[in-house]
C-alpha cells in the first residue's frame, strides 16, 4: 500500500495504492464540528473483492475488508458506504436493545465522535456496508484485531434475499430510532428495510408450515417480509443507482425517508421509504 503525489498548478493529486483491480466504488466519511466540515476518511471497493479504509491525512490504507458471502455471488464490490452518525448515547442503547434481542441481524451504529474505548489494535469508529453479487454486510470495525478484516458483523444477505446483482447500497439515519438501508438491483426493484428492527424469528426444528390446528389456522396470517419492495420498473430494467436524501430538521431530530432511484429505463423516482407503494412521482 503506497501513495504517490505530484503538483499540477494549484491542483495536488495524491495516488492511493492498494487495489489490485479496477476501483469500482467510492464512499467518503465527513466529520462535522460547529464551523467546519472535514474529510478524513476514504472507503473504496474494487473487482479484486476488497474494500479500503484509507486514512486521508495519512495518505494510507489503514484495513483492508475481504467480503466473504454466504451465496455463489460474485466477489467484485459493487458498492460501499458508512453507517450514518449518532449520538454516543444512541449507540449505546441501540447495542443494548440488540443484546436483548439476541441477534447480530442489525449492526450497531458508530460515530466519529464517539467516546467508546477502542480496545483493539486496529479497531476503527466506523461501520461500514459492502455489497457484491447478491450479498449485502456490515463490518463494525471497532471489532477490528488486524489490518485485514475477514469476518461481517451483519449479513442480510438472506434477509433481503435479492434475486439479481446489487448495484448500490445507500443508508439514512431518520429520527432516533430507524436506519433504513436500501439496495438497488437488477431486475427493477430498490428493497428497504429498518436495520434497528428485530429480524423475523425462524421457524423452530421439525416444523411442518402444511400443518396447524383448526384454531391455529384461523389467527394465522402470512408472515410479514422483513423489507419494503420498491418498484422502479418491470425486470427488464436494471436499478442503477438509489440514494437518500440530505435529512430533514424536525423538533431537533434527522428525518430522512425519501429514496431517489433511477435506472436503464431513463426514468428517475422519488419514494417516501415509509409508504412503499407511494412513488413521488405520480403526485
Amino acid at each position: 500500500m503506497s501513495t504517490s503525489s505530484s503538483s499540477q498548478g494549484d491542483i495536488r493529486q495524491v495516488q492511493l495504492k492498494g487495489h489490485s483491480s479496477s476501483v469500482t466504488c467510492l464512499a467518503l466519511h465527513n466529520t462535522s464540528t460547529t464551523t467546519t466540515t472535514t474529510t478524513s476518511v476514504l472507503l473504496s471497493g474494487s473487482e479484486d473483492g476488497t474494500a479500503r479504509l484509507w486514512d486521508l491525512r495519512q495518505q494510507r490504507a489503514s484495513l483492508c475488508i475481504l467480503m466473504n458471502h454466504t451465496n455463489n455471488s460474485s466477489s467484485e464490490i459493487t458498492s460501499v458506504s458508512f453507517d450514518p452518525p449518532v449520538a454516543t448515547a444512541t449507540a449505546t442503547a441501540t447495542l443494548a436493545t440488540k443484546k436483548k434481542h439476541n441477534t447480530t441481524a442489525a449492526a450497531v451504529p458508530v460515530s466519529s465522535s464517539s467516546s467508546l474505548p477502542l480496545l483493539q489494535p486496529f479497531a476503527q469508529e466506523y461501520t461500514v456496508w459492502l455489497s457484491a453479487g447478491t450479498s449485502v454486510c456490515g463490518y463494525d470495525l471497532r471489532n477490528a484485531t488486524s489490518p485485514i478484516v475477514r469476518d461481517c458483523s451483519v449479513d442480510y444477505t438472506n434477509v433481503f434475499k435479492c434475486e439479481d446483482e446489487v448495484n448500490q447500497i445507500s443508508l439514512a439515519r431518520s429520527g432516533r430510532r430507524s436506519v433504513f438501508l436500501a439496495a438497488a438491483e437488477d431486475g427493477g426493484v430498490v428493497r428497504v428495510l429498518d436495520t434497528q428492527q428485530p429480524p423475523p424469528q425462524p421457524p423452530p426444528p421439525n416444523h411442518d408450515p402444511n400443518r396447524s390446528s383448526s384454531s391455529s389456522s384461523s389467527s394465522s396470517t402470512p408472515q410479514r417480509q422483513p423489507y419494503r419492495t420498491l418498484y422502479h420498473g418491470d425486470e427488464s430494467v436494471m436499478v442503477t443507482s438509489a440514494v437518500f436524501r440530505p435529512p430533514l430538521r424536525r423538533g431537533g431530530n434527522a428525518i430522512n425517508t425519501d429514496l431517489v432511484s433511477g435506472g436503464t429505463d431513463c426514468t428517475i423516482h422519488l419514494w417516501d421509504v415509509t409508504r412503499p407503494r407511494y412513488d413521488m412521482n405520480d403526485a
